[in-house]
C-alpha cells in the first residue's frame, strides 16, 4: 500500500495554473524548510531503524520453515510494543506463512511435487496478514501457498528508511525459487507493490511463471509528485507520521518507501518499452477505478498493450461511466452492491472479506487517517459513525464523513472471478 494523496480540501494548492514546474520547486523548498525545522527532534523508537530488517539477508537455500522462524526472531527483537500481548498479536499478524493442500491432494508420481503453487506478495507498508483469506482460497483449490515478508516490513516503519527495491526483488526471488522446488506450476499473486514485484519477475523470468493474480498492482503511482520522492528522500524521511496503531500495517509512510516503489515502476517500464518484453501467461487483475493510490487507467492500458494472453481478464469495480477503451469484452465492470453507505471501493478494500476480525465491517480497526487527529471528523469516524464507506477522494470527502473502506463487500464474487 502507498499513502493516499492529501485530499484537496485539506491542503493549499501547490501550483499556479499553467506552472507545474514552479509547483514542484515549491514542494521541494517547503519540504526542505520543514526538514530543517524538525531535524533536532528526537523521533520515537518506531520511526528509527531497528538494524534488523532494512535489507535482504536470507540465505537463498534456507528452508522455508527456517525462514519463518528467522522472521519470527527478527520481529521479537524489532517490534516496539511494550505490552507483551499486543506484541505477540503483531508478530503473528506480520509473519510469513505456508498453507499446504489437504493430505488427499495428489502429487506428481514422477517428481513428488504438488501440481500448483502460488507465492503471495503483500504491498508497501503492509504485511502477510492481508493475504490470509486469499491464501485459504488457493489452498482449498489444491495449491501450495506461501507468503513472504518483504524487507523493511512487519517490524517498525523506521525499517523502510534504508530499504531498496533490489532488496524486495531478492526477497521475491527467494520465495519463488523455494516454492518452485515443491510444485510443477508456479503462480504469483500480488497486491499493490506486491503486484508490481510479481509483474517485474514475470517479465524477467517468463519461463518460470504459469500465471499472475494482480490486485491493484502499482504499475504507475497516481500522484504527479512520485518522481520527486527520489531527491526528497535524501533530506526528508517521512511523507506522513501517524500513531501506528494498526498492528498489521504501518500507518506512517516513509519517503524512501515511495521512492523505491517509483524505482520499481521505472524498472518495469524499461523492460517493456526498452527491451520489448510482454507477458504471455494468463493474468487476472482486480481493480477499483476510484483508487487514489495507483493509476487504474494506466493498468488497463498496460493490460491491453503488453499483457497479450487472450484469456486475460480484469474485474473492475466502479460506479463511474466508462470511457470507450474500457469496453473491452475482457473487462468485467461491477458496481458496488446496492448497500447503504458504500460510495466506492478504496485501494485497501480488495483483499479482505467483510467478516475479517480486524479490517472487516465489524472489525477492531477503522481507517480514518485522512482526518487530522482529534478533529471532530476523526472522532466520529473512529467511533464508527461515518456517513460513508469508500475511497478518500476529494469528491467523496465533500459528501460527509468517510471511513476508508478496508474490506470487499463482494469478496465471494471476486473469488469466483479468480476461478474462471
Amino acid at each position: 500500500m502507498l499513502p493516499p494523496a492529501i485530499p484537496e480540501k485539506l491542503r493549499k494548492p501547490l501550483t499556479k495554473p499553467g506552472n507545474p514546474l514552479g509547483g514542484s520547486i515549491r514542494v521541494v523548498l517547503t519540504i526542505i524548510i520543514v526538514a530543517i525545522l524538525t531535524s533536532c527532534t528526537s523521533p520515537p523508537q518506531r520511526l528509527t531503524p531497528s538494524g534488523l530488517n532494512s535489507h535482504y539477508n536470507i540465505t537463498s537455500t534456507l528452508p522455508f520453515p527456517d525462514y519463518i522462524d528467522a522472521c519470527r526472531q527478527m520481529l521479537i527483537k524489532a517490534r516496539y510494543e511494550e505490552n507483551s500481548e499486543e506484541k505477540g498479536q503483531a508478530i503473528e499478524a506480520n509473519l510469513p506463512f505456508e498453507l499446504r493442500p489437504d493430505q488427499n491432494s495428489e502429487r506428481n508420481s514422477s517428481t513428488g511435487k504438488y501440481e500448483n503453487g502460488i507465492l503471495l506478495i503483500h504491498g508497501l507498508s503492509d504485511s502477510p496478514y492481508e493475504m490470509k483469506p486469499l491464501a485459504q482460497y488457493f489452498q482449498a483449490r489444491g495449491f501450495l501457498v506461501r507468503t513472504i515478508l518483504l524487507p523493511g516490513h512487519g517490524s517498525r516503519p523506521g525499517d523502510l528508511l534504508k530499504v531498496t527495491a533490489e532488496d524486495w526483488q531478492r526477497s521475491c526471488t527467494y520465495g519463488i525459487t523455494g516454492i518452485a522446488s515443491q510444485v510443477d506450476h508456479v503462480y504469483l499473486g500480488g497486491f499493490s507493490t506486491g503486484g508490481a514485484l510479481a509483474v517485474d519477475y514475470a517479465l524477467r523470468h517468463p519461463e518460470e511463471i504459469t500465471g499472475l493474480y494482480l490486485f491493484a498492482p502499482a504499475l504507475k503511482i497516481k500522484t504527479v509528485y512520485a518522481p520527486l520522492s527520489l531527491p526528497v528522500k535524501t533530506f526528508k524521511d517521512w511523507l506522513s507520521i501517524h500513531d501506528d496503531r494498526d498492528y498489521a500495517r504501518y500507518e506512517s509512510f516513509s519517503v524512501n518507501g515511495a521512492a523505491q516503489v517509483y524505482r520499481l515502476t521505472q524498472k518495469i517500464n524499461h523492460l517493456v518499452r526498452r527491451e520489448g518484453k510482454v507477458l504471455e501467461m494468463p493474468v487476472r487483475i482486480v481493480l477499483s477505478l476510484e483508487d487514489i493510490v495507483i493509476d487504474s487507467r494506466h493498468t488497463v492500458e498496460t493490460f491491453q498493450q503488453w499483457m497479450v494472453n487472450p484469456e486475460n481478464q480484469i474485474l473492475l469495480y466502479t460506479r463511474a461511466p466508462l470511457p470507450p477503451e474500457f469496453t473491452d469484452s475482457r473487462i468485467m465492470v461491477t458496481p458496488p452492491p446496492p448497500q447503504s453507505g458504500i460510495l466506492d471501493y478504496s485501494h485497501l478494500s480488495l483483499l479482505l472479506p467483510p467478516t475479517d476480525p480486524h479490517y472487516g465491517i465489524n472489525g477492531n480497526y477503522r481507517n480514518c487517517l485522512h482526518y487530522r487527529p482529534e478533529s471532530p471528523q476523526a472522532t466520529s469516524c473512529l467511533a464508527g459513525k461515518a456517513d460513508w464507506l469508500g475511497e478518500v477522494s476529494q469528491t467523496n470527502l465533500t459528501r460527509g464523513i468517510v471511513q476508508r473502506m478496508t474490506f470487499n463487500p463482494s469478496f465471494t464474487d471476486m473469488l469466483s472471478f479468480l476461478n474462471h
